[in-house]
């Protein structure tokens, strides 16, 4: 029902969420949220982790906010067994719950620096592929068999144009995103009672809109160069808006691709 989705007390676990766009949307969420809802905020650094949560604690006191370093390229991290384990040390009962939500927002771009027929170096393919693809695969079914048995589940992809659209020099990242795209309309699919988006947030400036400034490709290098030196870059902040209003209207086919610049 449109209208309701902030309403709902709400678990929510957000990973990537130490800075950029993963802090972004834990703030508005928890902004939004009503009171005794809980967030779980998931990322590397856990300094910046702790700042994020400490922020929240000040701007939305109602809401509790607790935070868990973790590597999403670690697989045995991204298992059941230890994402039960960081919600219950946050004292959190998935159960207690009106609703149960995940922002898999943690992602990498790997190397835009290189052409198809120049990549070689099978780290650097395997630790983008990883984070991006499989352990986002096995966070989220350790998510669904955490929170199994809520009244309500709800998954967010943070997607992008580059799973849908190619881009020259962005292989890697367009092949990840791609993937998680199609892995989570199979989860729609499969799963009709749970509320499934793939989200493209649109070019955001943040360290990683930074990087796509280095690619190897001159007119999307200088596309983006001119982009965030015209000041035409989203802010985390807008896109985050744009997820509320879609959200909150709930009228999409679970398992859809929307882009910041359709709503």
């Amino acid at each position: 029902m449109s209208g309701t989705f902030f309403l709902k007390k709400t678990f929510c676990i957000v990973t990537g969420a130490s800075q950029g766009y993963g802090a972004s949307l834990a703030e508005k969420f928890a902004s939004l949220l009503p009171a005794n809802s809980a967030l779980l905020l998931l990322a590397r650094n856990a300094d910046k982790l702790k700042g994020v949560t400490e922020k929240i604690h000040c701007q939305s006191p109602d809401v509790s906010v607790h935070f868990h370093k973790f590597d999403q390229s670690v697989l045995q991290e991204c298992s059941t067994e230890n994402l039960r384990t960081i919600i219950n040390k946050s004292n959190i009962s998935p159960s207690d719950f009106e609703q149960c939500i995940i922002i898999h927002n943690a992602g990498v771009i790997g190397d835009v620096t290189k052409f198809t027929w120049q990549i070689k170096d099978a780290e650097m393919v395997d630790h983008a592929m990883k984070v991006n693809v499989t352990g986002a695969i096995l966070v989220n079914t350790a998510f669904m068999e955490c929170c199994d048995g809520t009244e309500s589940m709800a998954i967010i992809n943070v997607s992008s144009l580059a799973a849908i659209q190619p881009f020259s020099s962005w292989s890697i990242y367009c092949a990840g995103k791609a993937a998680r795209d199609m892995y989570f309309q199979v989860v729609a699919t499969e799963k009709e009672a749970v509320r499934v988006l793939n989200w493209g947030p649109g070019p955001l400036d943040t360290d990683m809109q930074a990087r796509c400034r280095e690619c190897a490709d001159d007119n999307i290098r200088q596309y983006f160069t001119d982009a965030y030196k015209q000041g035409k870059l989203l802010s985390c902040e807008e896109s985050a808006d744009k997820l509320v209003i879609v959200l909150d209207r709930n009228d999409y086919k679970s398992g859809s691709h929307i882009d910041v610049y359709d709503v």
